[in-house]
């Protein structure tokens, strides 16, 4: 577990890929595609090895720490009247698709 939460920890490092290349919105949609596919592969992939489900785990963390630096970047943009309702809405997914997930 440690492993697979290092990317939150040091994903100060990864937020400023979403100021380069594509679009904010381009770099929420490849961030959740592949953090969802390489949880899927983990899943489907659980009693092959113990190294494969670690790298599976880290990669999709890392691309949801991508993911969570261009929401917020996305959230920046938003008139002031409804950030903090915005705000509110994403931390409730992030708290019910963790506990869903988890």
């Amino acid at each position: 577990m440690a492993i697979a939460t290092l990317p939150s920890i040091w994903s100060f490092l990864s937020s400023p890929l979403v100021d380069l290349g594509p679009r904010r919105r381009t770099w929420i949609l490849l961030a959740a595609l592949i953090s969802g596919l390489l949880a899927a592969a983990g899943i489907l992939t659980i009693h092959v090895s113990l190294p494969l489900l670690t790298s599976l785990l880290f990669l999709s963390s890392t691309a949801s720490g991508v993911y969570g630096a261009a929401a917020g970047a996305v959230m920046t943009t938003l008139p002031a009247t409804v950030r903090g309702r915005t705000g509110g809405w994403v931390n409730a997914g992030t708290l019910g698709g963790g506990a869903l997930g988890g």
